[in-house]
C-alpha cells in the first residue's frame, strides 16, 4: 500500500538518523540537517502523489523552514492557495494533511492565502514565520509575491528589532531571568536556543542573510564571538536531540 511505503520510508529515516547520533553525538549538526533534507523529500513525493492543483504551493516554516529538524520536532508547514480559494482547496488539503499524520508526521500546518497574508503580517510571530519560510514544491510565483509582502509590510528594521527584543525580555521573565534554573527550558531560558535563533531573525530581516557566520563577514561578529555562539548552539543541540 502507498501509505505503508511512506511509513516505511519515514521510519527508516528517524531509525538511521537516531542511530548515527548515537554513534557519534558530534556529528548533531549535520543530522539536524539531513533529517531536514530527507523530510525535504518525503513531503515532496507525497505532494507529487495526490497531484495537487499546481497553483498551490508548499513552503517549509519554522526551524523546518531554516533546515533544522531535530529528531522529534514538529514539521511546521505553509500551504499557499491562490485568493479567495479556501473552499475550493480544503477537501483536498485536509486529505494531504491527514495522509501525513497517517505517515507518522508530526505537522504543524497553516493554509492562507495571499490576502490571509497581508492581514497577518503585522503579527510579529507571524512574520518571523515568514521571514524563514523556503519553498518546498509548488507554484513558485504564489511563494515569491508572499515573500515580497516582508519587506514591503509596516514593519522597519528597526520596529522589528525592538519588537524582538521586547519579546527576549518577556520570555527571559517568564523564566525567572535566570539560565540557572534546576530544570532550565532549553529553548526559552535565557540563553537558550531561542535566544540564538533571535539573533539568526535580526539577522536575517536587517541583511538577508540565512547563516550566523555571515555576520562575522559584515563585522557584527568577532571570530571567537561567533565560535562561542556555535558551540553553545551545538551543545544546546546534542541535549535537545538526545
Amino acid at each position: 500500500m502507498l501509505l505503508d511505503d511512506f511509513k516505511t520510508r519515514y521510519q527508516t529515516l528517524q531509525k538511521s538518523v537516531e542511530a548515527d547520533f548515537l554513534k557519534d553525538p558530534d556529528s548533531v549538526e549535520s543530522l539536524v540537517l539531513a533529517r531536514s533534507d530527507g523530510i525535504d523529500v518525503l513531503l515532496k513525493d507525497i505532494w507529487q502523489t495526490f497531484e495537487i492543483d499546481s497553483e498551490l504551493c508548499l513552503a517549509a516554516v519554522g526551524g523546518f523552514g531554516r533546515g533544522e529538524l531535530h529528531l522529534y520536532s514538529d514539521i511546521d508547514l505553509l500551504i499557499l492557495i491562490p485568493n479567495g480559494t479556501h473552499e475550493q482547496y480544503q477537501k483536498g488539503v485536509s486529505k494531504f494533511l491527514t495522509f501525513l499524520w497517517d505517515v507518522g508526521l508530526e505537522v504543524g500546518h497553516a493554509t492562507r492565502d495571499i490576502n490571509d497574508c497581508a492581514i497577518e503580517i503585522d503579527d510579529l510571530s507571524v512574520v518571523t514565520n515568514l521571514l524563514e519560510s523556503r519553498l518546498l514544491v509548488g507554484k513558485n510565483a504564489l511563494f515569491l509575491k508572499m515573500k515580497s509582502m516582508i519587506k514591503a509590510s509596516n514593519w522597519s528594521s528597526q520596529s522589528f528589532l525592538v519588537e524582538k527584543q521586547k519579546e527576549q525580555h518577556n520570555r527571559h521573565l517568564n523564566y525567572s531571568n535566570t539560565a540557572y534554573n534546576l530544570e532550565p527550558n532549553l529553548k526559552e531560558s535565557p540563553g537558550g536556543l531561542r535566544d540564538i535563533q533571535t539573533v539568526a531573525w535580526v539577522a536575517k530581516w536587517y541583511f538577508d542573510v540565512n547563516l550566523l557566520s555571515d555576520l562575522v563577514d559584515k563585522s557584527y561578529l568577532s571570530r571567537h564571538e561567533y565560535d562561542l555562539l556555535k558551540q553553545g548552539q551545538l551543545f544546546l543541540w546534542k541535549v535537545r536531540f538526545a
